[in-house]
């Protein structure tokens, strides 16, 4: 499937489930290649503006709807564990080191992606080559009440399927934009309501991540939003320098959590392409 800018494809999972991804091809082929990966709601269209972006600036970028999620129409809202989503990374991970193998791999993690992609780079560390970590969402400030915490550990055991909202219905939690919260609010892909499983899933990352944040070695961007509303950005700076890498940059901007809906988003894309350029171009020449 094709669109003015980006064409469609699909990677198979290890249970065969269907990964559909975003290409947005570069005019360098042998340039870096960015792997994106969304939030617990969002999905590839929430990121148009930063993957033509990185396309423009000769980096062919691919993002990948959990599975679950955005096109991935399939278990709508569910994953079986935090596992099943690492290995979903894994496979898509390995198959742009295959399609790729001349160019440096850069992830791109999003908000609650920052988690599965951070635990996947942990215990696969020559996947990727640089992470950029996009107001990830290891110290959150928002999380599901008391009662829906019981309710996601019970239903865990016994109804895993069950469906309960992510504790991100309001879209003013993402940004203050006018416009922006107007796509939120009308958009039909998002997930507003997880599985039990899914949701717990992310506790359980969390202790796997206090466990191995030290394997990760690579190279690391970490960008803030100064008004984030959605995670603890100071608590977040303290998590990530838990991290080998000796080389970890962070960068805030003014804006909410998604800074792709800021009126002026492009300091924020500009600021990843140059921290893409001044470690990894160089390698793909």
């Amino acid at each position: 499937m094709t669109n003015q800018s980006w064409t469609t494809g699909v990677v198979a999972a290890s249970d065969g489930y269907e990964l559909t991804h975003r290409k947005y091809e570069s005019a360098n082929p042998e340039g870096p290649v960015v792997a994106c990966v969304h939030g617990i709601q969002s999905h590839a269209g929430w990121y148009e503006k930063s993957c033509r972006h990185f396309a423009d600036a000769g980096f062919t970028t691919y993002f990948f709807d959990r599975r679950g999620s955005g096109a991935n129409t399939i278990d709508r809202g569910h994953a079986s564990g935090p596992f099943r989503l690492m290995d979903d990374l894994r496979v898509c991970l390995t198959f742009l080191r295959e399609s790729h193998p001349s160019s440096p791999l850069v992830m791109t993690a999003i908000s609650w992606g920052g988690k599965v992609a951070a635990a996947t780079l942990a215990d696969h560390p020559a996947l990727a080559d640089g992470l950029i970590l996009v107001a990830p969402g290891f110290r959150p400030k928002v999380r599901p009440s008391l009662g829906d915490q019981v309710r996601i550990a019970t239903s865990t055991l016994f109804n895993p399927r069950r469906m309960l909202p992510v504790p991100l219905s309001d879209p003013s939690l993402f940004t203050s934009v006018p416009a922006g919260i107007r796509f939120i609010e009308n958009d039909p892909l998002s997930v507003r309501f997880a599985s039990a499983r899914l949701l717990f899933s992310s506790r359980i990352l969390d202790i796997r991540l206090a466990r191995r944040a030290k394997r990760i070695a690579h190279p690391t961007l970490l960008v803030l939003a100064s008004e984030d509303r959605i995670i603890d950005n100071e608590k977040t700076r303290s998590f990530v320098n838990r991290f080998a890498s000796k080389d970890v940059e962070v960068i805030e901007f003014q804006g909410g959590h998604t800074l792709e809906f800021e009126p002026d988003p492009i300091p924020f894309f500009d600021s990843m392409v140059a921290w893409i350029e001044k470690r990894f171009s160089s390698r793909s020449q």
